[in-house]
């Protein structure tokens, strides 16, 4: 029974050897194309030696071997190869043999006539106006009866399908292709031009940069892929241009990631990886462009990059959605098309299957796919992150609300206590005026004196309106700024020197920012150990305060780099200082119930300690609302957003000098 079944199989197997290897491919005329990839034969000439003469000896033609699959496919690879065909045309019908791939350099076809072998040459150096049809594929006339043929052809990767047609179906189809092509372009110069106007109406040059891309991927088009630029161009060098044109490709998309996903803003540390692929890109190809190396390592190289480039593409779009850009989500899904295409694009240079749609590759079929989700994804950005700033300043102007009722009930239980204290020391001040009897001089010397000591304590609006009414009101001030100032190496210098001269020194430096604050216009509101706080824009307003704020901070730089210069001269120790300042709106009162003093409260006073406490010694760290009002009186340099503690990350600028 064994013996049997193997004998079945060896005699199974001698039949479709025979049936389907053994002799010519006999065309019937029944269909109108036929693919007979698989029943050609190949022979590899390595060295780039035989002649046609040579190929027909007895030797050489032991050597073909049958191809067997869909489609013929060498890989990355320079040799060169003689591939026969053998075709016995039993129709009345003419019919064509195609080798539909537009990418030899070298396609010379070898056919007996008349005792001879007749040499036809075509290939993407033949000149298209020049061929049987006008048709960037291989095409070449077959006769009636027995036709064998030999095609010496170089193909240095792209697969090569071996078809016969009638035709009139390949006129039609060819016809029908160069459509498709048509179509394919248009639709790519619409969305090219649609980013161009985009550029014009919204000044966003991220557009412009875009159309610039898909510039390049019409010339992946038309020069990789498809090789359609045989239409427009007599001459072109289609190897040199299937290495070269994916390595402007890959470093185009790569900076258009890092602008279109704003890495440096969502991710600093992609941003940073982004760039270092960057230049490793420009240093690896400007490395191998050099005449010792051989151009194959470069495909090679193509090869490795565009599946890293794919994954790449795929995970940081990934990343940059889930970090609140929603247009990441987009980008990932363009590259998963774009990798699904280069999938089918695979299977088919291996299988020559699935076919193409409407003879367009895989891979620019994908492209198209992603250059529209791209653009629309482009366009709905710019609305995307306008509904994200909205949310984000209507939480913030509720979380301001929030805090203020919560204040404004503090400041309202701690004003009834003030204005009873006050009402109890009014009682006893006129008690003891009586029981004294003091002249009416002595009371005004005293008087003054109460004036003064307040005013050093109270803002002049305070003073008054307490003297006035007994008792003041929280106030809500919208523009201001906050400074806050403190000194590195004090908390080590403290273990170093005796407490009646670190008191001594700091007397000093603070009553320097008084008369700073005081020609400026600030508000002296506290310190606290080496900290030192003020405000411009209460309660006297100041449509420039952010810049009162920043002069001031610039001329106590400047008194601290005095102090510091005596100081080293007499060999003593001298503190830096750092400064920090944020504009933004806050709570003005009175609070306490003993030794009460004036402050202000708010995110902005909180936000504006983060600036100081992020800054560096003897700069100035402002937050952007403050920017915003002084940059044009300014010259200032961006520090991106920073991560700050109990805040999300806070975008940060450097005040360098005066404009």
């Amino acid at each position: 029974m064994t013996f049997l079944r193997t004998l079945y199989f060896f005699i199974l197997f001698a039949l479709l050897s025979s049936t389907t290897y053994g002799k010519a491919y006999t065309w019937t005329g029944e269909n109108d194309v036929e693919n007979i990839s698989p029943f050609v034969s190949l022979l590899c000439d390595e060295k780039v030696t035989f002649t046609i003469d040579s190929v027909l000896g007895e030797n050489l033609q032991k050597e073909f071997f049958t191809n067997g699959k869909g489609i013929l496919t060498f890989g990355i690879s320079t040799d060169h190869y003689w591939v026969k065909v053998e075709v016995n045309n039993d129709s009345d019908e003419e019919i064509y043999l195609v080798l539909e791939q537009v990418m030899l350099g070298t396609c010379d076809f070898y056919q007996k006539k008349d005792n001879k072998w007749e040499e036809t040459k075509l290939g993407f150096k033949t000149n298209i106006a020049d061929r049987l049809e006008k048709d960037p594929s291989q095409v070449y006339n077959l006769r009636k009866g027995l036709n064998t043929v030999y095609i010496h052809l170089f193909s240095e990767n792209p697969p090569i399908p071996v078809k016969l047609y009638k035709k009139k179906h390949f006129i039609s189809n060819s016809t029908f292709t160069k459509v498709a092509y048509g179509v394919y372009f248009g639709l790519m110069i619409f969305v090219l031009f649609n980013n161009i106007f985009h550029f014009f109406s919204s000044k966003q040059i991220i557009h412009l940069y875009y159309s610039l891309l898909i510039f390049i991927y019409i010339g992946v088009f038309a020069l990789v892929m498809d090789g359609t630029g045989m239409f427009f161009f007599d001459d072109i060098d289609f190897i040199f241009w299937r290495a070269f044109i994916p390595i402007i490709n890959g470093l185009g998309v790569i900076l258009y990631s890092i602008f279109f996903l704003k890495l440096k803003i969502y991710s600093p540390r992609l941003n940073r990886l982004a760039w270092g692929c960057v230049y490793y890109w420009i240093v690896i190809y400007i490395i191998l462009s050099l005449p010792f190396f051989d151009h194959i390592i470069l495909v090679y190289l193509n090869t490795i990059h565009a599946v890293v480039f794919l994954a790449y593409s795929v995970i940081i779009g990934i990343i940059i959605g889930k970090k609140g850009n929603k247009i990441g989500y987009y980008y990932s899904s363009a590259y998963i098309l774009f990798f699904a295409s280069v999938v089918l694009e695979t299977l088919y240079n291996q299988l020559g299957w699935p076919n193409y749609i409407y003879s367009i590759s895989f891979v620019s079929t994908g492209v198209l796919g992603e250059v529209f989700l791209l653009s629309y994804a482009l366009t709905k950005s710019f609305q995307w992150e306008k509904e994200v700033h909205v949310l984000a300043k209507l939480k913030a102007q509720g979380e301001v609300i929030r805090k203020t009722e919560e204040n404004e009930a503090i400041l309202t239980a701690q004003n009834e206590v003030l204005e009873q204290k006050v009402k109890e020391r009014t009682v006893k001040l006129k008690e003891t005026n009586n029981q004294l009897q003091v002249s009416l001089d002595e009371v005004e010397v005293e008087k003054g004196k109460t004036d003064s000591l307040l005013l050093n304590i109270l803002p002049e609006s305070t003073v008054k309106e307490l003297k006035e009414t007994g008792s003041t009101k929280p106030k809500i001030y919208d523009n201001t700024s906050i400074i806050f100032t403190d000194f590195k190496g004090f908390t080590a210098q403290t273990q170093l020197i005796s407490p009646e001269e670190l008191l001594d020194d700091l007397n000093v430096c603070f009553r320097g920012f008084d008369k700073i604050m005081m020609k400026h216009g600030l508000e002296k509101i506290k310190t606290i150990g080496d900290s030192y706080m003020a405000v411009c824009g209460l309660p006297i307003t100041h449509p420039d305060h952010a810049i009162r704020t920043v002069n001031a901070s610039f001329e106590i730089i400047q008194f601290m780099e005095s102090w510091k210069k005596q100081r080293i001269e007499e060999g003593k120790f001298a503190w830096e200082t750092r400064i920090g300042i944020h504009s933004g709106s806050v709570i003005a009162g009175i609070i306490g119930t003993h030794k009460f003093a004036f402050d202000i409260w708010g995110d902005a006073v909180n936000t504006a300690s983060r600036m100081e406490s992020s800054g560096e010694p003897g700069k100035v760290n402002i937050s952007s609302s403050t920017y915003e009002l002084i940059k044009n009186n300014f010259e200032c340099t961006s520090r991106g957003s920073i991560e700050v503690k109990g805040k999300q990350a806070i975008e940060m600028f450097w005040v360098d000098k005066l404009l």
